[in-house]
């Protein structure tokens, strides 16, 4: 996740800059974190991509921006987080590159670092907590353009203990669709704040933070060098520190500043 470079000054600004959420606005249904295994990989993996469709195609949505070509929007969310008052965002935008092009980029360790610039790029090296089987899930894709994983990431954070994210990563490369899901998973122990009681107090140093991130390309009709981009990303730290309208600030702000890099990178590779 972001923070290292901009905290300090958003703790100030969202203040001034965060608004509420209107009090009419709809909810927006985000799964909590499930135990992630060999019997549950793949439904995980199925909910999570068909909770990214949901959402993007959902309504109810307030436009925080829409400039530059990127239409960026937030939502309340319902289910387990909700008491974080952590808004989800969605975005969708025009980059001058082939939706193919791009969207195989965006699953490599230098596609990661242009989703999150301030992830820790050793983490790219480390296995996986776990790999899982394809064999079964998504069928008609090929076997060499699926994969599905659980990993671990830290984000060091001034000030702050250490948070951990543990995700479940579902990518089809066929169709162009990659989620990642916040999870539990056996070979690290625990739950954000919002788990069961029963993990909620093993993870605490790092402390576990919380993520569904989702990216879809697809191709601009008469103009194969152009694509559509959507977007997800709900994050939180898990830090009484940090207030929701900072948090939601941080959030704002991530979507487009990603899809900037993501036309930089394509403008600058030409």
């Amino acid at each position: 996740m972001v923070l290292q470079k901009t905290l300090a000054s958003l703790v100030a600004a969202s203040l001034l800059l965060a608004s509420p959420a209107i009090a009419t606005q709809p909810r927006e249904p985000v799964v909590g974190e499930r135990l992630a295994d060999d019997a549950s990989a793949i439904s995980i993996a199925d909910e999570s991509i068909a909770e990214a469709y949901r959402i993007w195609s959902s309504n109810g949505w307030k436009v925080l921006t829409n400039t530059s070509g990127i239409l960026n929007e937030a939502k309340p969310v319902s289910g387990v987080f909700s008491s974080a008052n952590v808004d989800l965002t969605r975005a969708t935008a025009i980059v001058d590159a082939p939706a193919q092009a791009l969207f195989d980029l965006l699953i490599t360790p230098q596609g990661f670092q242009l989703i999150d610039p301030l992830s820790n790029p050793e983490d790219f090296a480390k296995p996986p907590l776990q790999t899982f089987s394809t064999t079964k899930w998504r069928t008609k894709s090929p076997a060499d353009k699926k994969r599905l994983d659980s990993v671990r990431t830290e984000a060091p954070i001034p000030g702050l203990t250490t948070r951990e994210f543990v995700v479940l990563n579902a990518v089809d490369s066929s169709t162009r669709i990659f989620v990642s899901k916040s999870v539990q998973h056996k070979a690290d122990p625990g739950c954000s704040i919002y788990g069961p009681a029963s993990c909620r107090g093993i993870s605490s140093d790092p402390v576990r933070a919380l993520n569904t991130f989702a990216v879809s390309t697809e191709p601009v009709v008469g103009d194969a060098n152009k694509c559509v981009v959507r977007l997800i990303n709900y994050a939180d730290l898990s830090a009484a520190e940090i207030p929701s309208s900072t948090m939601n600030q941080i959030n704002f702000n991530f979507l487009p500043e990603m899809v900037e890099r993501f036309r930089q990178h394509f403008a600058t590779s030409t």
